[in-house]
């Protein structure tokens, strides 16, 4: 059960002027953190901004005082990707979840974390947004805090 984990660490990632208007989402067994592509990534990237890593900081020092699972969930645009760098979408989403769960890991997050690419499948939730805003949500990462502890 995470419903406890909430209240912790809600009011500390408000607190951080960079992620305070990040989404959080308490569903049954897990909570969703998800983290805008304009904050993370320039667009068909990556690498994280400096910005980005400064907040992951941040985020990576809430995180690493629990113990349960994280997930780290990438997506892609669903066009406009560098074909030159990557193959395809979920490779770009796979390299954009492994670039945030190893920014958690230097920030000193050791329990597990499972690095999972979605490319642009679930973008067509976003249809009715606009195509701007559409883009930006298609290319975010959701960390996922899971009820499980500890797959090591």
């Amino acid at each position: 059960n995470v419903n406890y984990l909430l209240p912790i660490i809600e009011p500390k990632i408000k607190q951080d002027e960079m992620i305070k208007d990040t989404p959080i989402i308490l569903l049954d067994d897990r909570i969703v953190i998800s983290l805008s592509g304009d904050l993370l990534f320039p667009s068909g990237k990556a690498e994280l901004t400096d910005k980005a890593k400064k907040a992951l900081f941040n985020l990576g020092g809430v995180l690493r005082n629990i113990r349960n699972t994280i997930g780290v969930y990438g997506y892609s645009e669903e066009k406009n990707f560098n074909k030159e760098e990557y193959a395809s979408n979920w490779e770009l989403s796979l390299a954009r979840a492994v670039s945030v769960a190893n920014e958690l890991r230097r920030a000193g997050y050791m329990e597990e974390i499972l690095s999972f690419g979605y490319g642009g499948a679930r973008s067509f939730r976003l249809t009715d947004l606009p195509e701007e805003r559409r883009q930006t949500l298609s290319r975010r990462v959701d960390i996922v805090i899971l009820s499980i502890r500890g797959l090591k």
